[in-house]
């Protein structure tokens, strides 16, 4: 009984090595080069392939020397003898593609690992993020507002780096926006840029429910202005979401 699990256990650790080992080729339209022994091996394609009968120069047949076993996108081959280099078309059913193999022979009956041939290329290392202290995305002063403002409203105002231009007080073209009928709402500070008609605005939620705010409700715009918010759901004033950034920009900004 012993030897019999001994056994199982080889044949598991077997499988279980030549599964965890597997050589993925990229085909790129140029020859891959395939290397093949007397041990099974078995080669995955993207999808069903038909290998043809003859290497492409028409000297060999593949028969004599290859057993074939076709399961549609996967395919079993070992080799039956010694061959010689040869190059072998393998032709995609279901769409219009080929790939050209160069075939060379290993003596070893030692079991190969399993054979991926895709046209998926590896995907791209992630990107990591821009840093806007560097990038070019600060150079619209539009840009550098809004975040001067999203600094100054969620973070301390002593670790904020006062902005050249920026001046904290109502201008009489913002005086035009006001705030929606029968919601509970004050301006907590308000910022402008001088030269540029965009405006970001506190908004305070003084009553003890939630608040849902609708760019259309906003009152005193002009025509083609667009009013945005950092968040339109705004919590009960007791809350921390009780405030957001409301962004005014004006026809003549965009």
């Amino acid at each position: 009984m012993r030897s019999v699990f001994m056994v199982l256990l080889m044949v598991w650790q077997a499988a279980t090595t030549a599964a965890e080992h597997t050589e993925t080729l990229i085909d790129t339209q140029r020859p891959l080069r395939v290397v093949l022994g007397q041990a099974e091996r078995l080669i995955r394609f993207d999808g069903p392939v038909a290998f043809a009968s003859r290497d492409v120069s028409g000297q060999y047949r593949l028969g004599d020397y290859f057993h074939l076993n076709n399961l549609g996108a996967n395919v079993l081959v070992d080799a039956k003898k010694p061959f010689p280099a040869m190059r072998v078309e393998v032709m995609r059913r279901d769409i219009e593609h080929r790939y050209l193999l160069d075939l060379a022979f290993a003596q070893s009956a030692a079991p190969m690992a399993d054979l991926v041939i895709t046209q998926r290329t590896p995907e791209p290392p992630a990107q990591q993020p821009v840093s806007c202290k560097t990038a070019s995305c600060l150079s619209d002063p539009r840009a550098r507002l809004i975040r001067f403002a999203a600094q100054w409203f969620y973070g301390p105002q002593s670790l904020v780096t006062p902005l050249p231009g920026i001046s904290a007080q109502l201008t009489p073209a913002y005086a035009n926006l006001r705030m929606p009928d029968g919601l509970q709402l004050k301006a907590v500070g308000r910022w402008y840029w001088r030269g540029f008609e965009l405006d970001v605005m506190r908004v305070q939620n003084v009553q003890q429910t939630p608040i849902q705010l609708d760019p259309r409700e906003f009152r005193g715009l002009k025509p083609g202005s667009m009013v945005s918010a950092q968040r339109w759901a705004l919590d009960p004033t007791d809350r921390p979401g009780s405030s957001t950034l409301v962004y005014h920009a004006r026809p003549e900004s965009r």
